[in-house]
């Protein structure tokens, strides 16, 4: 299955082809990357750092996840997240404030 193909409402295949992330809340393409950090999980022998990022959060789960904040040019702000969990890595969006 390729992009074209799935149904993912934050995520757009561009004229390159290559995917784009677009507005979770109106499909607006044009965003910038505002901050990225490890939402640092519970278990202390499990979770770690990612390297080139500081701790911005923390979560239950016992793995550390990646998050990416982006400030979308129609006034929108969410975050891409991935938690991994038992070799798995999933990806949720969140909105955050506008």
């Amino acid at each position: 299955m390729n992009i074209r193909e799935m149904d993912i409402p934050w995520l757009e295949c561009s004229s390159t082809n290559y995917p784009i992330i677009i507005c979770p809340e109106c499909a607006f393409e044009y965003s910038h990357i505002k901050e990225a950090g490890t939402i640092f999980g519970e278990d202390e022998e499990e979770a770690e750092v990612y390297p080139g990022t500081k701790i911005i959060g923390h979560t239950d789960w016992r793995r550390s996840a990646l998050s990416i904040v982006f400030d979308g040019e129609c006034g929108h702000r969410w975050e891409l997240r991935i938690q991994q969990h038992k070799g798995i890595n999933l990806v949720k969006i969140k909105i955050l404030s506008h």
